[in-house]
């Protein structure tokens, strides 16, 4: 899969702290209660920050797919099955009708879902797991068992992705698919994760003697091979991010 940004490119040299931080700030603000226009202006100024965070566009526009697509579907499903139908009737068909109430509350969630799910992306799919442990355990004194095993866990979601691959490959080569038929392909799917699940134990047990044997005692005082660092760009785009929020919300609020 391709890389959703490079090593050097200015997303990636920031701190993981800082990127958690904006991506917290900004889904915390998104969902407080507002109007469409007010969470239309936070994804906006997500969507300008990702113009020059030298993200891989490609990239992006592959995972956030799936994701808008939900969005939509919620913002679409709220308008059309709201309970309460006020305010001007836009388009009535049958039993269907959209109302100017129930489309500003539909466009609220569904610039939260696409706000979410932006955010998410820049703050952790840009970040380096062993970055991320590092910091945590540096900066914020995480309990270095929790920071290590977390890590592990990130580590070895690529590999679980390639095992279902792998998983599925072999039932289609001895003749076991669905072909068109739900139930069959619902019971190969709940197999598949049944075997899945399997695979995960064992490499889960064989990863807690290993880190065991390499002396992961929480007992003991270690040391980190690399150093955490906050920098300028940190401080600057953590200050940018979160008095964004807070004037927006106090635009909202207050005036």
């Amino acid at each position: 899969m391709t890389a959703l940004a490079e090593r050097d490119s200015a997303l990636a040299r920031l701190s993981p702290l800082s990127k958690i931080i904006g991506a917290a700030a900004v889904s915390v603000t998104a969902f407080l209660p507002g109007q469409w226009q007010y969470v239309a202006a936070l994804l906006a100024f997500l969507v300008v920050l990702t113009a020059v965070s030298g993200i891989n566009p490609g990239a992006l526009a592959k995972r956030l797919t799936y994701l808008w697509g939900a969005a939509l579907m919620v913002g679409v499903v709220n308008t059309v099955y709201a309970e309460n139908k006020t305010g001007d009737i836009w388009w009535q068909w049958g039993p269907v009708t959209i109302a100017s109430d129930a489309a500003e509350n539909g466009a609220v969630f569904g610039f939260r879902v696409a706000v979410f799910s932006l955010a998410g992306l820049l703050g952790l799919g840009a970040t380096d797991p062993t970055d991320l442990s590092d910091s945590l355990i540096q900066k914020w004194r995480f309990p270095e068992r929790f920071t290590i095993g977390a890590l592990s866990a990130l580590r070895m979601m690529p590999l679980l992705a390639e095992e279902w691959n792998r998983i599925t490959q072999a039932r289609r080569a001895r003749g076991l698919e669905g072909r068109g038929n739900i139930v069959r392909r619902l019971r190969l799917f709940a197999s598949t994760m049944f075997g899945l699940l399997v695979v995960a134990l064992r490499r889960g047990q064989r990863l807690a003697v290993s880190i065991e044997a390499r002396g992961f005692d929480p007992d003991v005082q270690r040391s980190c091979a690399r150093r955490a660092v906050w920098r300028r760009a940190d401080t600057a785009v953590t200050v940018l991010i979160v008095g964004f929020c807070t004037a927006l919300a106090t635009v909202y609020y207050v005036l």
